[in-house]
């Protein structure tokens, strides 16, 4: 019985983290503004996957773009005034014109970490390179 409670561990899903993307993001007292980015569920990715296939094939990059806008507490993607400001109808667009392509990797590389997929990516990156 010892074994199996092991495994009877609830998911840290909704997990928070701090992250400094950039100094460019400063509040009105010039502090460094961190993104606050959070641990989803599998099932939460499951679905992104499954909006971001097309004939059964992963696009990617809009996989990518969900994970950012899904993953990322603040700022707060989809808020009608953030898009707006960017000039932009769908909150995907956001991050592509919010941040540099510098900022993007590091936001993107801090919600493979909370979610636990940074080994992953090195391993997808790892295996790219050798191919």
């Amino acid at each position: 019985m010892s074994k199996l409670k092991a495994f009877l561990q609830k998911t840290p899903v909704g997990k928070t983290k701090e992250v400094i993307i950039s100094d460019r993001f400063r509040d009105d007292d010039g502090n460094t503004v961190p993104f606050v980015v959070k641990m989803i569920s599998q099932e939460e990715n499951e679905a992104l996957v499954k909006l971001s296939t097309k004939k059964e094939k992963l696009d990617r990059a809009l996989y990518t773009k969900r994970m950012i806008v899904a993953c990322t507490v603040e700022p707060n993607f989809k808020d009608a005034g953030v898009c707006e400001f960017y000039g932009v109808v769908n909150p995907l667009d956001v991050p592509g014109r919010m941040l540099t392509i510098g900022e993007y990797q590091d936001l993107q590389a801090a919600i493979l970490e909370i979610n636990d997929l940074a080994k992953q990516a090195e391993e997808d990156a790892e295996e790219a390179k050798n191919s």
